[in-house]
C-alpha cells in the first residue's frame, strides 16, 4: 500500500476522530472536507437546539 500525502494523512485523522473509522477516499481532499464540515455543522445545530 501506498504511502498517505500529507493533506490524505491529515484528513484521515480528522475522519477518524470524527466518525472512528479510515477516510474511505483518497486523493479527494475537497469532497472528505466538504462531508467533515457539513457534519460537523450539523452536530452543532444539533447540540444548540438540545441546549
Amino acid at each position: 500500500m501506498a504511502e498517505l500525502s500529507s493533506v490524505d494523512a491529515e484528513l484521515d485523522a480528522m475522519w477518524r476522530k470524527v466518525f472512528g473509522q479510515p477516510l474511505p477516499m483518497l486523493g479527494a481532499p475537497e469532497i472528505a472536507r466538504k462531508i467533515l464540515a457539513d457534519h460537523v455543522a450539523k452536530t452543532a445545530n444539533l447540540v444548540c437546539v438540545k441546549a
